[in-house]
C-alpha cells in the first residue's frame, strides 16, 4: 500500500523542498502540496 503525504508551508518565502524530499524518502507515492498564506482553515488540494 502507497504512502499519502500532505507538505505545507505558511509563508511565500518558504519552500516545500525539505518537506518532499522527507516525504519521497518514507516512500510517499502521492504527495499533496499547499502554499497558505497563515493559518486559513482551506486546503485545496485535500478537497
Amino acid at each position: 500500500m502507497a504512502l499519502t503525504g500532505h507538505a505545507r508551508v505558511s509563508t511565500p518565502g518558504q519552500c516545500l523542498d525539505p518537506q518532499l524530499d522527507a516525504l519521497r524518502k518514507v516512500g510517499c507515492g502521492k504527495i499533496y502540496e499547499n502554499h497558505a498564506e497563515g493559518a486559513r482553515a482551506e486546503r485545496p488540494s485535500l478537497d
